[in-house]
């Protein structure tokens, strides 16, 4: 969320707010990267994000699924 915000209001000095920023860029790259390559660009808008919550959303299901499969057996 940091880094969509970031993308809207980019940090102009070397402030907090760019140091937040900068550390959200590290961390997200890894994931997003790989996504914005198979993915184009709509128009202006980076869908990337939004895919990457879809992708961390249904991995987390599947994981408690498989979490409450295990504790019952």
């Amino acid at each position: 969320m940091v880094r969509i915000v970031a993308s809207f209001f980019p940090p102009r000095t070397d402030g907090l707010w760019s140091r937040v920023a900068g550390f959200s860029v590290r961390v997200t790259e890894p994931v997003l990267a790989p996504i914005r390559r198979r993915i184009p660009l709509m128009g202006m808008m980076d869908l990337s994000p939004l895919i990457a919550f879809f992708l961390v959303d249904i991995a987390g299901t599947l994981l408690y699924k498989l979490l409450l499969y295990l504790a019952r057996v």
